[in-house]
């Protein structure tokens, strides 16, 4: 989710489906409209055509990061099976451009910050990659790990910290965050997990989402829930700040 101006935008996982990577808006977070499924093709390979009896079925397009940036959109792209992408455009609902990148970005978080693009990815180890505004790789190195089945990273740069909001994935899942004055680290977790894994006993079904505030200076965060057959569906949390660091819900417990 990215808010520009009062509207917010929020994409989503879509996987082996095309047109792909729908994007929904909202002037209030509760009631959403479409917005555009820029994502028409990601591979011209049998599999991706259901040709000679080949499927993509449960490939495609993963996790995905969005971020605005001097009147563009930017949607970085992880295929697991296809490579890294990115989208961009200058209206969301017009035309975009579809540009592949010579790696991929597991689960990335991304932020243009100093005439740079950071894009933070992995699983249990994190690495905060340096790109140029062309989407070039730079460099990269290690910010987090020895962290089981930590992944689903964002990015952002608030106030004086740069912070990796990310989620111990699997399940049960619960949801973290890391700082750092510098972009490369190092890194410190929270004490208290934002969302533990368990709550009252029971397995935590919410995790893994954005971080954002509102014009009027909220701040909120939408992460996915697990209700298992339903699919995983956008949870809305309020978020207030000590010390430093994010609080989500009522105290971490989700409302």
């Amino acid at each position: 989710v990215v808010r520009v101006g009062d509207t917010y935008y929020m994409v989503s996982t879509t996987m082996h489906h095309f047109p792909g990577a729908t994007i929904v808006k909202s002037k209030d977070l509760v009631n959403w409209q479409y917005c555009a499924q820029p994502l028409t093709q990601i591979s011209t390979r049998d599999n991706y055509a259901l040709l000679n009896g080949q499927d993509a079925y449960a490939k495609g397009m993963w996790a995905c990061a969005m971020t605005y940036h001097e009147g563009k959109f930017y949607i970085l792209l992880n295929c697991n099976d296809a490579g890294g992408f990115v989208l961009s455009a200058s209206d969301p609902e017009g035309k975009w451009e579809l540009k592949q990148l010579p790696r991929s970005y597991y689960d990335p978080g991304m932020l243009f910050d100093n005439g740079k693009v950071y894009v933070v990815c992995g699983i249990n180890e994190l690495r905060m990659c340096e790109l140029d505004e062309d989407f070039n790789h730079i460099k990269d190195q290690v910010v987090v790990n020895g962290k089981d089945g930590l992944e689903g990273s964002h990015l952002y740069h608030i106030g004086d910290y740069y912070y990796i909001y990310a989620t111990y994935g699997g399940w049960p899942s619960g949801q973290t965050v890391f700082r750092s004055k510098n972009i490369f680290g190092p890194y410190e977790e929270v004490k208290k997990m934002l969302v533990e894994k368990t709550i009252n006993g029971q397995p935590n079904t919410i995790h893994q989402g954005a971080l954002f505030d509102t014009p009027n200076g909220e701040w909120w965060t939408i992460m996915q829930e697990d209700l298992g057959c339903l699919g995983r569906m956008p949870n809305l949390q309020p978020v207030k700040w000590e010390d430093g660091w994010p609080v989500v819900g009522n105290n971490g417990i989700p409302y």
